[in-house]
């Protein structure tokens, strides 16, 4: 199995055991992700993650990471199926 493969095996299980403990909540806590939280998933740097952040607010790229800042805060989380099928297409930034 590819190191790719391997890494979306793991969020697949991640998002199972996400779906599981959000039985019967009508919205999902987990829907919103941190940075931490994908740079574990993807075994990258924290700071990567937030790199491609500023890139998609400085040099808006075909298709930037998907994020949201959350109101009245300087918070930003992923959205974590958006985040997963942007990964998934191989999207980027050196």
């Amino acid at each position: 199995m590819s190191e790719f493969e391997q890494i979306m095996a793991k969020l697949n299980d991640l998002e199972s055991l996400i779906a599981k403990s959000n039985m019967g909540n009508s919205k999902p806590a987990t829907d919103l992700v941190s940075a931490k939280t994908l740079s574990q998933m993807w075994e990258v740097e924290e700071r990567t993650i937030m790199g491609w952040v500023t890139l998609a607010r400085t040099k808006p790229t075909a298709e930037p990471i998907p994020f949201v800042r959350l109101p009245g805060s300087r918070l930003i989380r992923f959205p974590l199926k958006e985040a997963r099928e942007w990964y998934s297409r191989g999207q980027s930034h050196d």
